[in-house]
């Protein structure tokens, strides 16, 4: 698994792919999901704000779970950042 992060104005956002063999780090709700048939998707994106999980998202060629999505300034920081990087 490839894992990207980046991290701007209190957010940290994490795109998940399956292309390397790197481990992803610990996700409760990504086991929990697994150990209840659901298998996790190989893409994912989360957006923490501090120490909040503020949106998760996952998908395949063929499936796509939005697990997380929390209203919230970050969408606001999130589209200034987008904005900085044109």
């Amino acid at each position: 698994m490839r894992i990207t992060l980046a991290e701007t104005d209190g957010l940290r956002i994490v795109h998940n792919t399956p292309f390397t063999a790197q481990p992803a780090p610990a996700d409760p709700m990504r086991e929990a999901l697994a150990t209840a048939g659901r298998a996790p998707l190989p893409y994912a994106l989360d957006i923490w704000d501090g120490r909040t999980k503020t949106f998760s998202i996952s998908w395949s060629d063929d499936d796509l779970r939005v697990t997380t999505f929390k209203k919230g300034t970050w969408t606001t920081s999130l589209q200034a950042a987008a904005r900085e990087q044109g």
